[in-house]
Order: structure tokens, then sequence, then C-alpha cells
């Protein structure tokens, strides 16, 4: 049997490659077009993250003029303050500050960004309200520790922030048509049909919003500075933002219109005229500095001690027991002449 003439074959392989290449141009157009999609969709994910941890960084409550929810309010300017700054610093989608900012355009190979109001990148973020977090203060479903935190703390039981982000793409010089089957191609569908597709920062967009959110709780509730973390030697009347505090939650509690140890003393005693009744509030709050520049640590006097054997006492188990003959103890006063001394904390090893 004879092999059949060369001729036969030809144009074999040229057939297969243009077939081929009906193909590869198709995947390779999309290929790239999903890629810039994915880039694009991390980016609008950095933002939304970028505002989210922007705030944790900002002014969260100013305690200094008492211990009152109103405290609490600068939270909610700081997590508007984080997604202008985000929606500022991603208006290119680039977050860095040391890009100039242009105009509100973004094309790539077979990408574009649709602007939206005049923005590229839609950055919103809101406080509070983050399921899970709440303590029961507020008045809608209160729990008994939440209606006496309540009068400190924040009304709605916490600080926290939520943050979502969306921008708009489409298909940029992608051909409609790819050797369709009236211009005397293969194809009778459309190659392309031009779509706008919202991407979110988180999930996917439910009609034409994105539901998906990052939340951060925020703030820790605590107090520093000068006044709001003031020592409070043993007092019923301290200056301090910590003391009016305590106080105010105390004052929640039935103890403080408690009447009945008074009245069984009178019943006793026939009179009774303390110079401080049994609803009054004292509190002892030193710390590290010591009272009175004495140089000792966590130390407080009694009122009126200078009369007594033992005036001075320890504001935490730092020293326990009697203080001048030692029967007990003095666990805390050990740890911290050692991390004095050879200044292992925060992770050091001590010897």
């Amino acid at each position: 049997m004879r092999a059949p003439p060369k001729s036969a074959y030809a144009g074999q392989a040229l057939v297969e490659m243009v077939l081929g290449t009906l193909i590869f141009v198709t995947v390779f157009i999309f290929g790239i077009h999903f890629a810039e999609l994915g880039f694009f969709s991390l980016k609008t994910l950095e933002a939304a993250n970028f505002a989210t941890f922007n705030a944790t960084g900002r002014l969260m409550h100013d305690a200094s003029g008492g211990a009152t929810p109103s405290a609490y309010a600068n939270y909610t300017a700081s997590v508007t303050a984080a997604a202008t700054e985000a929606q500022s610093r991603y208006a290119d989608f680039d977050g860095r500050s040391s890009v100039v900012k242009a105009a509100p355009s973004l094309t790539q190979v077979f990408t574009r960004v649709v602007p939206q109001a005049g923005n590229l990148l839609d950055v919103t973020c809101g406080a509070g309200g983050v399921p899970g977090t709440e303590l029961g203060l507020s008045a809608a479903a209160p729990t008994p520790s939440g209606v006496v935190l309540g009068r400190v703390f924040p009304a709605d039981g916490n600080t926290a922030i939520r943050c979502k982000a969306s921008s708009v793409m489409e298909g940029f010089n992608i051909p409609v048509g790819f050797s369709q089957s009236g211009a005397g191609g293969f194809f009778a569908v459309p190659h392309f049909t031009p779509l706008q597709i919202r991407v979110c920062a988180v999930g996917r967009a439910s009609g034409n919003t994105c539901p998906g959110e990052l939340a951060l709780t925020l703030d820790d509730w605590g107090w520093s500075g000068p006044l709001a973390a003031k020592a409070c030697p043993v007092s019923n009347a301290c200056p301090s933002t910590y003391f009016a505090a305590a106080k105010r939650i105390y004052q929640s509690s039935p103890i403080a219109t408690a009447t009945e140890g008074t009245k069984l003393v009178q019943l006793v005693n026939g009179s009774f005229s303390p110079a401080y009744g049994e609803q009054a509030f004292w509190m002892s709050f030193v710390g590290k500095e010591g009272k009175n520049g004495r140089g000792l640590p966590y130390l407080d006097t009694l009122p009126g001690g200078e009369a007594q054997l033992f005036p001075d006492w320890w504001t935490t188990p730092f020293m326990t027991g009697d203080e001048s003959y030692q029967k007990f103890p003095t666990l805390y006063k050990d740890a911290y002449d050692t991390r004095q001394q050879t200044y292992c904390f925060l992770g050091n090893p001590c010897p």
C-alpha cells in the first residue's frame, strides 16, 4: 500500500492553529479581564479594611469632664473621619498618601472602573450596632448589669465600627463580536455582552448594594490623663473620673439606699447620729506612684491615721498581712521588687 502524496497533508497545521487561535484569543482576553477584576476586588477590600483600623488610632472618648455616657461620644466622630480619609486616599485605588490623586478615572487593559456619584470607590462606615458585642445597656433589652453600666458607658452597649466598600467595573476594549457567523465566521452568539459588575469589599452584591461589612469593636472604656485616671487616697469625694464612675455605679445599687444598719443601732442604743451614714461611698485608688511622694508604691493612709498604731495600708495585695511583723507572704511585693531590679516584664524572663 502506497503512502498518500505529501500534498494531501498540506494546510492541516494551519487549520488547527486557526481554530485553536479562536479559542485562545477568548481565553486570553477574559483571563486578563478576570485578573483585573480580582485586583480591583482586593483594593476595594483594602479600602474598607483601612477605614476600619484607621479609626482605632483616633480619639475614642474624653472622660475628663465626668464619667457619663456622653463622654464616649467622640468615637462616632472618629468613625466618620476614618471613612472620609479612606474615601480620599483610595480615590484612585491607591492608598499611598505619597501618590497624587488624579481625576476620577481608572482604566486597565480590559477593565474600567465606572465612577459612581463622582467617586471610583465608595467607602461608608457606621458607628456601633455590631451584633454580639452588646452588653444589654440599651433601654430596649436591658440586662441587670447593663442597667448599672449604662449610667457610665454608652447607651448602646458598645463602641464599634462597621465599614463597607464597593466599586463598579465594566469590560473595556473587549470585542463584542469575534468571528461571528454573519460576517463569515463560526459563532452564532455574541463574543461579549457589556455588563457593569458591582464589586464588594466583603461578599457579593445583592441587587445593586453590598450588604457585607467589616466590623471591629473600638475603645477600651478605660481612662487616662491627669484627671481621668487621677489617684484617690481613701475618700468619699475625689475629683477623678475613675472615682466618679465607681460611685455612680454604686449609687445604682440597693446598698446606696440601705438603712437597716442604722435602724439596728438606733434600736439597741436609742440614738445614733453617725458622721457618715451607711450609704456613704468610700474608695481608695492609689497606684505605683504611692501617696504624698513617700516613695512606697500602692500605699495609702487611713483618714486621721496619724493617731493610729498602723495608719498605712496597701491598696492592693501588694503587702499582705501586718506591715510591721510580716506574718503573711508578700508575693506581690516580691514580684514588684524583682521587676524593678531586673526589668523582667513584658515577656523578658526573670532570673
